[in-house]
């Protein structure tokens, strides 16, 4: 059984918003380490993109409902090292608040 712990902390509008997992796995991270994983889902997130223009154009998947599950999938995977890609840049401004 896998227990994940929920964080939360409240924004600059005193609301209360919860951390995500990379949030809280970045906090215990190296600046190098961080910018190692900015760098890593920079190409991952270049790599989907690409794909997602194949099947766009129809070039990846000659299925229409294959082509579909694999848009779909590349979105929210983009949408996801999204998600990483901001909570790394808060966690830069966290240590260093003048950037």
């Amino acid at each position: 059984m896998k227990l994940i712990l929920a964080l939360a902390s409240r924004n600059s509008r005193g609301e209360v918003a919860m951390l995500s997992e990379t949030t809280v796995r970045s906090v215990y991270m190296t600046d190098e380490e961080i910018w190692r994983a900015i760098a890593e889902n920079t190409d991952a997130i270049s790599v989907l993109i690409e794909k997602q223009f194949e099947l766009d154009e129809g070039l990846a998947a000659s299925d229409p409902d294959t082509r579909q599950t694999l848009m779909l999938f590349n979105v929210q995977t983009i949408d996801k090292y999204y998600r990483e890609y901001r909570d790394f840049i808060a966690e830069f401004h966290r240590r260093y608040p003048s950037i």
